[in-house]
């Protein structure tokens, strides 16, 4: 079907086949892929057909050598991503590292499952970046502390390594939830 042609002679039709042809394997797809719930999963649909209608309407996008359907995916794809990002701010960095600072004193009975995700990433993590994540979360050393009593340069040397090594953590955390496909 030629999708350009249907955007331009009848756009709110050639929205409603489009977006019903779509829906389904692109809601699987979503999911499956990234992990997201029923309802984010639509919200990434619904944003990336917009996107993909307003590239035709405005002469963006006129044609492709393909299906629109690989376009798609690949919109699906990039706003994905950006919602697992938007994700990731909301767990950093108060309530990770709030974890992170009570991982020790958490009664297994009553763990929640970021508590249990990170006692299970961390030997994973390497053992240069748990020891930095432990002395300035769990001992709660400061910076410069950290810097006088280790082989760091200097406190910019920690804060970079810190941060560094709370990225790595992000990732796998990430990573975690998109292969899992549930949320924590």
């Amino acid at each position: 079907m030629d999708w350009f042609h249907q955007f331009r002679t009848d756009e709110n039709q050639a929205l409603k086949d489009f977006y019903r042809l779509y829906r389904k394997d692109c809601l699987a797809f979503i999911k499956r892929k990234f992990g997201l719930s029923q309802e984010d999963a639509i919200d990434v649909f619904q944003n990336s057909v917009l996107i993909l209608y307003h590239n035709t309407a405005t002469g963006k996008l006129t044609q492709l050598s393909s299906d629109l359907k690989p376009y798609l995916y690949g919109i699906i794809r990039l706003k994905a991503l950006e919602y697992a990002r938007s994700i990731s701010r909301t767990i950093y960095p108060e309530d990770l590292q709030t974890t992170l600072a009570s991982i020790p004193d958490s009664p297994v009975a009553e763990e929640s499952g970021l508590v249990t995700l990170l006692k299970a990433l961390l030997p994973k993590l390497g053992t240069a970046c748990r020891h930095l994540l432990e002395m300035f979360y769990y001992k709660e050393m400061s910076i410069s502390e950290i810097a006088k009593g280790s082989d760091y340069s200097g406190t910019d040397s920690v804060k970079t390594q810190k941060y560094k090594c709370m990225k790595k953590l992000q990732t796998m955390i990430l990573e975690h939830i998109s292969i899992k496909g549930r949320e924590i």
